[in-house]
Order: structure tokens, then C-alpha cells, then sequence
């Protein structure tokens, strides 16, 4: 069965809920991985995830994002 987001629907009948994903990272200096963590976190469909970022240490030039 087809849900209203265009997704098979749960097979235990329950409705979607929106995901919660918390990225955990030590800066957000310019690199690979503070660069792939960005892209995620603003590429996820806003209707069916909630995501946050955690910075363990101190910002950088990725936290305007």
C-alpha cells in the first residue's frame, strides 16, 4: 500500500512519523567528512526528518548551513 508521501505505508498499520537524526561531530572546519555531514543534514526531506547537529568542540566556516 501506497501512503500519502508517495511511500510503501507500515505494514503494522501504524502512521509515519517524522525521524529524528542527531549528527555528532567534533568541528565544522572545511573538510570531507564536516562537508558529506552538511550535505545530509540539508538534503533530507524536511517532512519526514528532524535533523540536528551536535559540534563537539567549535564551529567553522560549515555552520551557516
Amino acid at each position: 500500500m501506497i501512503g500519502s508521501r508517495g511511500h510503501a505505508a507500515p505494514l503494522d498499520g501504524r502512521s509515519w512519523m517524522t525521524r529524528r537524526v542527531l549528527e555528532i561531530i567534533p568541528t565544522l572546519v572545511r573538510g570531507g567528512a564536516e562537508k558529506q555531514m552538511t550535505l545530509l543534514a540539508t538534503q533530507l526531506p524536511r517532512d519526514d526528518f528532524e535533523v540536528h547537529v551536535a559540534v563537539l568542540t567549535h564551529g567553522g566556516p560549515y555552520e551557516e548551513h
